[in-house]
């Protein structure tokens, strides 16, 4: 009876081994289920969101629906030894990139059909540069978000738009490393485009009163 009741158990384990592997559509990381693949459809227009190799995207994705404006958060996550780089976005049916997108998660507005493709590249490869608008006095345009992301070593990274509160005026922008050790400093109005180094960087754009 004992052999028999082992036999049993070892049999259910590997049947349900068997089904785990089975499935190469969606898997669960993290509590999250995620997949290489889906579609979204949205007011008569398909999304297509696809993760290429290095990372998986969410089954599910947070739509806001309405009869003008049709947002999607897209979000990715980087397997191990990877680094989330740029959502690659293509309208209609075009095989060429309409635009990148270097924030991870971000929105999209769907006004047509899209596909949004999450690239990844090996750790190591790509470093991170964040924006940062330090205690106040003003901000960067969209709060630097569309700056901030994944770079490689000497990609020249263009400042975003700087927006002084009444009252102030630019003063300089500061480099951090990622020990929040200050790298470097510039008071040049407008600011040069960053050039990034082989490491995360954070920059703090700084206000003065007038």
């Amino acid at each position: 009876m004992n052999k028999l009741i082992k036999i049993i158990i070892i049999l259910c384990v590997a049947v349900v081994s068997c089904v785990s592997c089975s499935s190469k559509d969606s898997l669960t990381i993290s509590s999250v289920p995620v997949t290489q693949a889906l579609n979204i459809r949205l007011s008569g227009h398909v999304l297509d969101v696809v993760a290429e190799e290095g990372g998986t995207i969410p089954v599910e994705l947070n739509v806001e629906n309405d009869s003008f404006l049709n947002w999607v958060e897209l979000a990715a996550y980087p397997d191990p030894g990877f680094s989330f780089y740029r959502w690659y976005i293509y309208t209609g049916d075009s095989d060429v990139i309409s635009y990148t997108i270097s924030q991870n998660p971000t929105r999209v507005s769907v006004q047509t059909d899209m596909k949004a493709v999450a690239v990844f590249r090996k750790s190591g490869e790509i470093f991170l540069l964040t924006f940062d608008s330090g205690p106040g006095g003003g901000y960067a345009a969209g709060g630097g978000s569309f700056a901030s992301g994944a770079y490689y070593e000497g990609d020249k990274i263009p400042v975003p738009s700087l927006r002084p509160l009444p009252g102030y005026a630019y003063d300089k922008i500061v480099a951090y490393s990622s020990e929040n050790e200050i790298i470097w400093a510039s008071d040049e109005y407008p600011p040069p485009p960053i050039t990034m180094p082989p490491h995360d960087m954070t920059i703090i754009i700084m206000f003065k009163e007038r």
